[in-house]
């Protein structure tokens, strides 16, 4: 204020002096000048403590010829008091640390200043303020046991005083700690020393920590903070068990749950995680689990009975383990006490022992193997059962042989019983002894032998059967012999197979007598023991000449010049004969038919004649090779070879040019290269090198694509093709083109992942998406970014050069906390082609408060030129946080990469790089004000920059400048305009142009400022048909910059030459029949015009010989093709007038004649007379019969109509008939070359293929078939030839004993069988069923054995018998060997698992007798339950024929019924099969002849009407009769149709023929038994009635009941007599029975 006092009264003298006139300053300085005289009047400092009060004086003035002085600068804290500087206001160090003052002299109140001084006052700083920590209290958790030096908290203190020395410089523990301190200071951070902290000690410590200041002036001050600390505890230390282990007894008989000891650990650990308590568990020694220990108390006990025998003691291994996992071991012993309580064991001896029948006496053949768990106790052994004194055992169990065995006589199977005692306890031991036989004679063979078999035996016939017997017993589960072959000699191991079981050798290979005459065939019989016999057969191979003469090779290709001189041999013939017979030769055909060619006696081939290959280039001859009955046939092909007089000649000199896209597909046409030759010889198209995307054909010189094209990786292909003519060889260059296709750019990855700190200023980098463009030039390459979706409130941008990803727009993470944006990439070709990938960006959250611009945009400029570290303005911004963490305090920083920087302090924007206003004229820079805090927050500035301009650019012309003008464009045209572009701006981008060179003769001409090119003289494009300008272009700009660019301008042409056609081939050839569209030639053109008017078009003006349309040409490459078939025998020659006419306007053309001929070509198939041929014939047609004959034709001439036959021997069915069939070659004929067998192959299949003379030959087909009638040529065979079955003395039952059956490999009638008993055995007890085959007893049987012998015929003619089949049949007394089962099971459900129940029966009775089997007599079913009667045999001996006098061992019903206790080992059978009962013989309930009559009922109901009764029976008999009479009259029509063909009557009574005719075959053809001999039947048999005609002819005794009846044979039904003693016959009939 006073200053403003001091101005105001200056100003008023000095108006008051210009008003009044009056002078009170020396103006002209008589007087002197002021002169500071201390300070210098340069300017001086003065210190100034902060505290200084008002007034306090700072500075005395000091200047000499002064008046008065003024203070010039405007501070509020200082002023000026006369000539002293004082205080008027407060002082700051922490704001301002130093003033400078203006101070002027005045000499004069009214005048100017006369000199002035700067005076700087530094302030001092004063300690005003006490070191604060923050936070004031500090709470840390420290665990105890920690290491010396760790860092326990780092404390932050803060002292608002500032100045050269730090505010908090000194940091004490003040209290709190332990006498040995735990805790030491360092800085500003608290440590733990060497002395370390104990939970059970101390858990928790207060620690008052002291921070004081180290002023320059004024006293230290201090502050305090609180550091509470927490130990947290550790698990250190370990429980620990007694020193001494635990131990325990018990007896192993003791419950569980029993209690065993107690164990017992301690643990010091303290503290809230249970560290100190201890839980128990066994780790070891308690692998059987019979102990538990409580996991708290330790009290261990028993939880499973114990066992001394098992384990007698335990070391369990016990663990206690504290809560923090450390643990100690301790080791309890526990002995167990033993009782007595196990039986003896004897599981691990055998129950089934197999002994060789061969054992000496005393052999041991079984040891027990038995044993007892008890301590100390001793076994006794005793035999109850030992198998009628065969077997003993000793005191230590072992079973010794007492009696020899006999396997084939005697027992075979021994059960025993063992019983083993410990004195307390017994076991009980069934062993079973199964006598096994022993192979004690090797094979036999008769003597050795010797047969001849013919060279054409056919494969698979039986040449020799090898037979050898053995002696030794044969059993079920061995094969009675094995036969193989040993040796072959003459390497024929692969000629002959021999059955193993059979002994058959059979044929398996072609025999050839000229191979080898003879074989020995020496085999191997072998039985179940593998003991041998060898014996051989010699095999004589005979000889039939079955060798044709072959000739290799039967086809031979000869190439001879045609100067070869006459009498030269060719070719020599390879012919032989297996056989060794003398060949001929001679030549069958020759084509052309002029005796050219001819054969000698020696098979070798010679010219007869001049050779010419301008006359004759081709022969072929076929020479025959016969030995008299076979032959063969050898063609000979000779082709003259020319004199070679000059490589080929490429059209177009050899070069061509074709473009193709880099998309063309394999097998695009690329171009066809064309050669002439001047011998006419064929000309063959190869490529020089191998080219992997092009393929020539060799033929027609066309060249086609063969693999995928890439502009980017070869732009242009150059191929070098090769035309031979087989000699010499020429060489043409075919260049390709390759033209670009837009492909796909490609993202490198699908998605992106990027993170950006919320509020991030634009342009700020996010992250950077890229992709790959396959193409690589143009703008197909070049690829755009953009951002498509995904981008919500347009917070991101992409650079879509770079992919870049900026922030557009700030983001804030509470308005979205990621974004999911879709970026596609675009190529920028014409038809642009793009992909996507997306960019997920996750938003980081900052703190919420950032620093503040005020304003927040600035704006300035700067010149391109300016150099680094110029200023461009100052930003500043303020933070409206507290100083908690620094959070107000900050730095400037800039977000992006710009040619500036800011000062982190000062704000000062510099330039830091170079500037490009042309590059960027104006930068919007964001700068970021980021403060200190925990979380950093960031305030923004926009700063805007503005580059301004110096001519620093060239000018460019832009684009490419190739463009067409027509030479007759009249001066004036505007040709096209130029276009350059200049960074600068202003003049120093306006363009000027001018053209340097290539105006020749002043042609164009160009506006300098529009840049305009026009033509400026006549254009002639014949004198120059292209124009390279090169244009300049200047700015105006100082210094003047230029650049300049070349122009091409091409002179297009006017129509004005016509067409002309190349010289070149006018005469053409072409193939009848060859398809539509087949190219015949190419006649080419050119006009020396360019573009449309150089553009031809071929048309067919005009057909002058032959059919008009015949033929077509293409109208712009000039290949002439077919329009329709062609024949040569219609039209053979043709002649057209070709026309070529350019595009260009007016129209021109030339015309040109072409020749075509048509050239003959084998274009008929030969065909067959019949589509198909089918022929019927026997099977025993003799080899060598002509069975059909095929026969075809060929329209064609020459050889081309020459036929030949063979068989298809493609397929299986050409391969069977070509077996059996030849045919042939030349006439079709099909002979039979083999026997046929109509039960090997019923039909023959073929395909006959006809070929004609061609090479290749054209072959047609038709289809053979032919059917084989059956001969009746195979006897019956039965399978198997011995039968064993059983019969029970006496007939209860229907039971059909056994079932004979036969097989014949032939059909139809000759395969019709029926069964017949052999003549020796027809008066024996027995039938069989005409028809099945069936045995049955005709009569009761009286003796235990019957063998009897069936043979089978069949109906063929003439008829066949079978070798006869052998019956065994050993007959069972039902009381003794029967046993009867009772089910609850209807008769049809037991019928449905028969099956399983005889199985089941079977499996338990060989668990006795393991050889047995059984079989099933009687069936029985009454009030819903079925009786089944079955018996069984002790073993399967007699199923062998070898067995015949070993007698059949039935079973005993008191021998096998015991098996089936019901509470027995096989009491499944009786719940699986709900069986009620087992018995022995259960016979069926007697018949009562005399029904009972019942009694006379006095009620209404009751009463029978005889007359009801009467009519019903009446009428069911007349029925019955009427049925029988039909039956007889049909059986006597059968009869007498049977007898046409054979007259022969049947026998009035034959036991074994059949009582009604045989149903008739499938074919309708009857069986007509073969009558059998009459003889004279012997007398009755002692069990045998006379026959008489009393239709009750069979008489017999129940067994049971002791009954007689007579039964009728024929319907089975029987009259029962009470008395015996009527019959005489009873007490012979009775007699097997007993009494």
């Amino acid at each position: 204020m006073g200053a403003w006092i001091k101005w105001g009264l200056v100003l008023l003298v000095y108006t008051l002096s210009t008003v009044f006139g009056v002078e009170y300053c020396n103006v002209n300085g008589a007087d002197g000048v002021p002169v500071f005289s201390a300070p210098p009047s340069g300017g001086t400092t003065a210190p100034l403590r902060e505290d200084s009060p008002v007034g306090h004086v700072v500075y005395t003035l000091t200047a000499s010829d002064t008046e008065y002085y003024v203070l010039n600068s405007m501070f509020p804290e200082f002023g000026i008091n006369g000539n002293q500087i004082v205080v008027t206001g407060g002082l700051d160090y922490e704001t301002t640390k130093q003033f400078t003052l203006n101070i002027s002299a005045y000499e004069c109140l009214y005048g100017p200043p006369v000199i002035t001084l700067d005076l700087e006052i530094q302030i001092e700083p004063v300690n005003e303020f006490v070191p604060t920590f923050s936070p004031e209290i500090i709470i840390k958790d420290v665990t105890e046991n920690t290491g010396p030096d760790t860092l326990v908290a780092s404390l932050v203190c803060t002292d608002a005083d500032d100045g050269p020395n730090p505010g908090c410089a000194d940091f004490k523990i003040q209290s709190g700690d332990d006498s040995t301190p735990k805790f030491k200071m360092s800085s500003n951070s608290i440590q733990t020393t060497s002395t370390r902290v104990d939970y059970e000690q101390r858990s928790v410590y207060t620690l008052i920590i002291t921070a004081a200041d180290n002023p320059l002036l004024g006293s230290p001050k201090t502050g305090t903070a609180t550091v509470l600390l927490r130990i947290t505890p550790l698990n250190d230390n370990r429980p620990e068990f007694p020193a001494s282990g635990y131990s325990a007894q018990l007896m192993e008989n003791v419950p569980p749950g029993t209690s065993v000891v107690t164990v017992s650990a301690t643990d010091d650990d303290l503290g809230p995680r249970s560290h100190g308590d201890v839980t128990y568990t066994i780790t070891g020694g308690n692998s059987d689990t019979k102990f538990y220990i409580d996991p708290d108390s330790g009290l261990i006990s028993t939880i499973a009975p114990l066992d001394f025998e098992t384990r007698s003691s335990y070391q369990l291994d016990v663990q206690a383990t504290d809560g923090g996992g450390d643990n100690d071991v301790t080791s309890v012993s526990i002995d167990v006490g033993d009782v007595n309580d196990n039986p003896p064991d004897c599981s691990s001896s055998p129950r089934v022992v197999d002994i060789e029948e061969t054992k000496t006496l005393g052999t041991n053949v079984l040891n027990l193997v038995c044993s007892d768990n008890d301590f100390g106790s001793t076994l006794t052994y005793q035999l109850t059962n030992d198998g009628g004194g065969t077997f003993s055992i000793n005191s230590r169990g072992n079973i010794n042989l007492r009696k020899d065995l006999d396997y084939d006589l005697g027992l075979r199977s021994y059960q025993l019983t063992a019983v083993i005692s410990d004195g307390v306890h017994i076991v009980t031991l069934t062993i079973q002894m199964k006598v096994t036989p022993v192979n004690e004679f090797p094979p036999q063979f008769g003597p050795s032998t010797s047969i001849s078999v013919p060279e054409n035996k056919i494969i698979g016939s039986l040449v020799y059967t090898a037979m050898a017997t053995d002696n030794d017993a044969i059993t079920s589960d061995l094969e009675p012999l094995t036969y193989s072959i040993l040796t072959v000699s003459n390497d024929g191991i692969t000629k002959f197979w021999i059955d193993e079981f059979s002994g058959d050798i059979v044929l398996i290979n072609p025999l050839d007598f000229e191979s080898f005459q003879n074989y020995i065939v020496t085999y191997v019989a072998a039985d179940h023991g593998n003991l041998k016999a060898t014996s051989s057969v010699t095999i004589s191979v005979e000889n039939i000449n079955d060798n044709a003469p072959v000739c290799s090779p039967d086809a031979v290709p000869l190439q001879v010049t045609e100067d070869t001189v006459t009498t030269t041999t060719i070719y020599a013939l390879n012919c032989d004969d297996e056989d060794g017979d003398l060949l001929q030769y001679t030549i069958r055909e020759h084509q052309p038919n002029d005796a050219t060619l001819n054969v000698t006696s020696s098979g070798t081939i010679v010219v007869n004649k001049p050779l010419d290959f301008e006359n004759q280039p081709f022969y072929r001859v076929k020479v025959g090779v016969s030995d008299g009955q076979w032959s063969d046939t050898v063609t000979v092909a000779m082709f003259v070879t020319d004199v070679n007089e000059g490589a080929p000649e490429f059209s177009s000199s050899g070069i061509y040019n074709a473009t193709l896209l880099e998309t063309a597909k394999t097998g695009e046409f690329v171009l066809q290269v064309s050669a002439t030759d001047v011998d006419q010889n064929l000309i063959s198209f190869t490529f020089g090198v191998n080219y992997n995307s092009f393929i020539v054909d060799p033929y027609s010189g066309d060249i086609y694509l063969s693999g995928p094209l890439d502009r980017e990786t070869v732009p242009l292909y150059t191929l070098l093709v090769l035309a031979t003519d087989g000699s010499s060889t020429s060489t043409a260059t075919v260049y390709v083109n390759v033209k670009d296709v837009n492909e796909a750019p490609a993202c490198i990855q699908d998605k992106y992942t990027f993170t950006t700190i919320e509020g991030s200023p634009i342009m700020t980098l996010v992250g950077q998406v890229s992709a790959l463009d396959p193409d690589k030039e143009g703008t197909n390459g070049d690829v755009q970014y953009a951002i498509e979706s995904g981008n919500v409130h347009s917070h991101f941008s992409i650079d879509p050069d770079d992919g870049r990803i900026t922030i557009a727009y700030p983001t804030d993470y509470e308005e979205g906390t990621s974004f999911d944006l879709v970026v596609s990439v675009t190529d920028r070709a014409t038809y642009p082609l793009s992909d996507r990938c997306t960019a997920a960006i996750t938003i980081v959250d900052v703190n919420d408060n950032p620093p503040v611009f005020n304003p927040r945009a600035l704006f300035s400029s700067v010149t391109e030129s300016a150099p680094k570290g110029t200023s461009v303005t100052r930003v500043s911004a303020r933070d409206a946080d507290s100083d908690l963490d620094g959070n107000n305090r900050f730095s400037y920083s800039m977000d992006s990469i710009t040619p500036f920087k800011v000062h982190p302090t000062t704000g000062i924007v510099t330039v830091d790089k170079p500037l490009d206003r042309e590059t960027e004229d104006r930068y919007f820079i964001t700068v970021l004000a980021i403060d200190e805090g925990s979380s950093p927050q960031t305030g923004m500035l926009t700063l805007e920059i503005s580059i301004e301009d110096i001519n620093d650019n060239t000018p460019q012309i832009i684009g490419d400048y190739n463009t067409q003008v027509s030479e007759g464009s009249p001066v004036q045209t505007v040709v096209f305009q130029m276009s350059s572009n200049d960074g600068d701006s202003g003049e120093n981008k306006r363009p000027y142009y001018s053209i340097v060179s290539g105006n020749y003769d002043s042609s164009f001409k160009i506006e300098p400022f529009s840049g305009y090119v026009q033509v400026s003289a006549a254009l002639d494009r014949e004198t120059r048909s292209v124009y390279y300008l090169v244009i300049k272009v200047s700015d105006l700009g100082s210094p003047q910059l230029y650049s300049t660019a070349t122009a091409t301008i091409t002179i297009s042409d006017v129509n004005d030459n016509p067409p002309t056609f190349i010289q070149g081939e006018r005469e053409f050839f072409v193939d009848e029949n060859v398809p539509f569209y087949t190219k015949v030639g190419r006649l080419d053109a050119v006009d020396k015009d360019e573009g449309v008017n150089a553009q031809l078009f071929y048309k067919v003006a005009e057909f002058i010989s032959g059919p008009p349309g015949s033929f077509l040409i293409n109208e712009t490459s000039g290949e002439i093709f077919t329009n329709m078939a062609l024949d040569r025998e219609k039209e053979s020659f043709f002649r057209l007038k070709i026309s070529v006419t350019d595009a260009g306007t007016p129209e021109l053309s030339a015309e040109e004649i072409v020749e075509i001929t048509v050239q003959d070509t084998n274009d008929n198939y030969p065909e067959f007379q019949a589509a198909s041929y089918t022929k019927t014939v026997a099977e025993n047609i003799p080899v060598g019969s002509t069975i059909i004959t095929t026969a075809a034709i060929d329209v064609d001439l020459g050889f081309f109509s020459e036929i030949s036959y063979e068989l298809d021997l493609s397929t299986a069915d050409g391969l069977l008939a070509d077996f059996y069939i030849t045919i042939h070659p030349y006439f079709g004929d099909i002979i039979l070359k083999r026997p046929l067998d109509f039960e090997a192959e019923d039909v023959l299949f073929m395909t006959v293929i006809a070929k004609d003379g061609d090479s290749p030959p054209k072959s047609t087909t038709t289809n053979v078939t032919i059917y084989v009638t059956d001969v009746n040529d195979n006897p019956p065979e039965f399978s198997p030839l011995f039968y064993n079955a059983e019969a029970p003395l006496t007939e209860v039952c229907e039971f059909i004993i056994t079932t004979v059956t036969a097989t014949d490999r032939d059909q139809t009638n000759n395969a019709e069988l029926f069964y017949l008993l052999d003549p020796v055995d027809e008066q024996s007890p027995f039938q069989v069923n005409f028809e099945s085959g069936e045995v049955k007893a005709r009569n009761n049987l009286n003796e235990s054995q019957y063998v009897i012998k069936v043979i089978s015929k069949d109906n063929g003619e003439p008829r066949l018998t079978s070798q006869s089949a052998t019956v065994r049949m050993d007959t069972f007394q039902t009381d003794l060997h029967v046993i009867s089962f009772v089910l609850s099971l209807t008769k049809n459900q037991f019928l449905g698992v028969e099956a399983d129940f005889l199985s089941e029966v079977t499996s338990a009775i060989r668990l006795t007798y393991p050889l047995a089997y059984v079989r099933r007599w009687c069936l029985h079913e009454e009030d819903g339950k079925t009786t089944v009667q079955l018996y069984a045999v002790e073993d399967d001996l007699s199923d062998w024929i070898y067995n015949l006098h070993l007698p059949k061992p039935f079973l005993k019903t008191d021998e096998t019924m015991p098996l089936f206790d019901p509470y027995g080992i096989n009491a499944d059978i009786w719940s699986r099969f709900s069986v009620t009962d087992v018995t022995g013989f259960v016979p069926p309930e007697p018949v009562d002849i005399n029904p009972e009559v019942a009694p006379v009922s006095d009620t209404q109901t009751d009463k029978v009407d005889p007359l009801a009764v009467a009519l019903p029976i009446f009428f069911l008999l007349l029925l019955l009769l009427i049925a029988i009479l039909l039956l007889l009259a049909w059986k006597r029509k059968w009869c007498r149709k049977g007898n046409k063909s054979e007259k022969v009557e049947l026998p009035e009574k034959s036991p074994s023929a059949p009582s009604s005719p045989r149903p008739l075959s499938p074919n309708s053809v009857k069986i007509t038994p073969e009558p059998e001999p009459q003889t004279e039947s012997p007398s009755p048999e002692i069990n045998q009635r006379p026959t008489t005609n009393n239709p009750f002819n069979k008489r017999g005794v129940d067994p049971v009941t002791g009954w007689v009846y007579v039964e009728n044979s024929m319907t089975r039904e029987r009259l029962w007599i009470r008395s015996p003693s009527q019959d005489p016959l009873y007490t012979k009939m009775a007699a097997p029975f007993g009494s």
